[in-house]
């Protein structure tokens, strides 16, 4: 299973369970309620009696970005602003392409042009806002060479790294270890609450893929055996 198809399994199963496909940036989108209240010239008490008799400091948490208004009142502020719902949560649809591009790790980001060409092509297939998986699919056959760094040449090499923290694929050697879940695991926990720890650890590993005498010396001599 390649890094691609890995990411569209994950995705399939969020949206199996109803979970929003992409956070909303809530700074964002409040910066986007306060634009379109800017425009018409509302206090921020007019604008909160016109959208669903809220209140002042309601809207005023909305601008800050500290949450996003109920469903029905992002509807009333999306058609006085002449726009959409997902407009005001993501922003333009470009954005939200790369921005789900970025988090799949794309080797590379899309230029305007071929960002202008993907969205004009998607929305031909009606294809949306939080549509990721038909999103990712698209992508990969328009622009396939976003993820030859997953799937092209020595992707193998890359399997076995990827073992350790892809819990949803079964059957990689490392689960075999009788202490991977019991002791492994739980020390990698703890070591991602610890600023910093995380980083010394991969840089660790990668020097002992790479056998690096020094660190295999340093470690036997230094640090008790798992």
């Amino acid at each position: 299973m390649n890094k691609l198809w890995y990411i569209i399994e994950r995705r399939k199963i969020y949206l199996d369970k109803e979970e929003q496909p992409l956070p909303v940036n809530l700074i964002d989108s409040g910066y986007r309620i306060k634009q379109i209240r800017k425009k018409h010239n509302y206090s921020m008490a007019a604008f909160a009696k016109l959208v669903g008799n809220s209140s002042a400091s309601t809207v005023n948490n909305w601008e800050k970005g500290n949450n996003l208004p109920k469903a029905d009142r992002l509807e009333k502020i999306a058609i006085l602003g002449s726009t959409t719902t997902d407009w005001i949560k993501y922003g333009d649809f470009k954005e939200y392409i790369q921005t789900l591009l970025h988090e799949t790790a794309a080797t590379s980001s899309l230029s305007e042009k071929e960002l202008e060409h993907l969205s004009k092509h998607l929305k031909q297939k009606n294809i949306s806002y939080e549509d990721d998986v038909q999103i990712l699919m698209e992508v990969k056959k328009e622009y396939p060479q976003l993820f030859e760094h997953y799937y092209g040449e020595g992707y193998e090499d890359h399997q076995e790294v990827t073992a350790l923290i892809a819990e949803d694929c079964p059957n990689y050697l490392v689960e075999k270890k009788n202490n991977y879940r019991n002791h492994l695991l739980p020390l990698i926990n703890t070591l991602s609450s610890k600023p910093g720890r995380l980083e010394l650890l991969a840089a660790a590993a990668v020097l002992l893929v790479e056998e690096d005498a020094e660190t295999i010396s340093f470690l036997t001599k230094k640090l008790p055996k798992i």
